[in-house]
Formats: structure tokens, sequence, C-alpha cells
């Protein structure tokens, strides 16, 4: 037992050497392995994929209408269940939002329901409108 406890050692010890590289010239072999690696790192790394540019546009002009239409019912103040139609056009516009941070990029955020109370949407729904913005969004 006691050449069990002094080889395992070694031999780990020894493996651990090879794939360690040396202060002195690189061997062809780790060089090999290291181009091959690189190659295969490319081809797995993740490429974000462009948006379709009509497709972030009809997003900017839905966005813009929902919120025109969201201004107007603010405006309104005789509307017939005012409150219900702006709870769904800013329910409307939170998934459009949403939406936008997914061609732009972003982390949209949590998926809310139509149950969410406006307080919680309304700073979720701000940083997503200040991001979109840095990134050249406008609607």
């Amino acid at each position: 037992m006691t050449w069990v406890r002094i080889m395992v050692p070694a031999v780990v010890f020894g493996i651990a050497s090879f794939t360690v590289p040396s202060a002195g010239r690189t061997t062809r072999w780790r060089t090999r392995a290291a181009e091959r690696l690189e190659r295969l790192a490319k081809h797995l790394r993740h490429k974000p994929k462009e948006a379709d540019p009509f497709e972030v546009l009809s997003v900017q002009m839905r966005l813009s209408v929902i919120a025109a239409d969201i201004r107007a019912i603010e405006d309104e103040p005789h509307l017939y269940a005012r409150a219900h139609h702006l709870h769904a056009a800013r329910v409307a516009y939170d998934d459009l939002l949403a939406e936008a941070c997914r061609l732009a990029g972003l982390e949209p955020g949590p998926r809310m329901s139509f149950s969410v109370p406006e307080e919680k949407r309304f700073d979720e729904r701000l940083r997503e409108e200040v991001e979109l913005t840095a990134l050249g969004w406008t609607w």
C-alpha cells in the first residue's frame, strides 16, 4: 500500500508537468493543440446575430404608436374605463420594450404578468428605455 501512496502523486505530477508550458521553447504538439483549441473556441463562441433592420424599424414604429396611445389615454379625462385602457396599453408597451431589448442584444427584464402593480413595472420600464436610448433607439 505504501507504493500506491508514492506512485499516485508521482503519476499525477508527471502528467501535470506535461500540460504546464515550460519557460523555454514551446513544443510543436503544444502549438498544434493550442491552434486547434483556438479554432474550436472560435467555432463555439456565440456570435450575436444582427437584427433585421426592418424588424427593428417595425418595433420602433409600434413603440411610438403605443406611446402615443398612452399619452392620448392620459390626456382624455372622460374616457370610459380609462384605467383599464391605460393599464392594457402600458402592458403592451412593456412587451414591446422587451422585444426591442432582445433585438438590441440586451437582457430584457423578467416577464411581468398583467396583474403586476404599476410601481413595479415603472422601474423596469425606465431601465429598458434608458438602455435602448443609450444604444441609439428612438420612438
